[in-house]
């Protein structure tokens, strides 16, 4: 590791890597060293509320939501939403990998701003009810 102190930098434009990075060269060592780091990008989006909802319990559960019976949960809940999709919807619904709960003939659900409350949704479970544990509004 190499003190940065009396470094030159500068920002150059990387095609190879997609993106622009900041340059530190230091001169006054023999040995020269470049060290990249990557500015990121920010990009907004119109969520109101992100819920997480455990993909392999819902492949488990086989459907059980909505009108018929036959719906994912994730897709129930963002039927909920605004009707926009990815970052401009008013509801984020993001399936993620196992959650390590794992309940029988049920889905794990999770509230973004509630990171310490899971709600394990039983298969066939109202989705008004299903939204109010979640804190969704209306």
């Amino acid at each position: 590791m190499s003190s940065w102190s009396g470094a030159a930098e500068k920002i150059v434009h990387r095609p190879d890597l997609g993106c622009a990075v900041r340059e530190r060269k230091i001169a006054p060592s023999l040995e020269r060293e470049t060290a990249h780091i990557f500015l990121m990008k920010t990009v907004s989006a119109q969520w109101d509320v992100a819920i997480l909802v455990c993909r392999k319990c819902s492949k488990k559960a086989g459907g059980g939501f909505g009108e018929k019976g036959r719906t994912p949960l994730a897709k129930a809940l963002r039927a909920r939403g605004n009707g926009k999709k990815g970052r401009k919807a008013s509801l984020a619904v993001v399936e993620t990998g196992c959650l390590k709960v794992c309940p029988k003939n049920a889905v794990v659900a999770i509230n973004g701003a509630r990171p310490k409350e899971w709600l394990i949704v039983p298969k066939g479970a109202v989705l008004d009810e299903v939204a109010e544990g979640l804190g969704l509004e209306g």
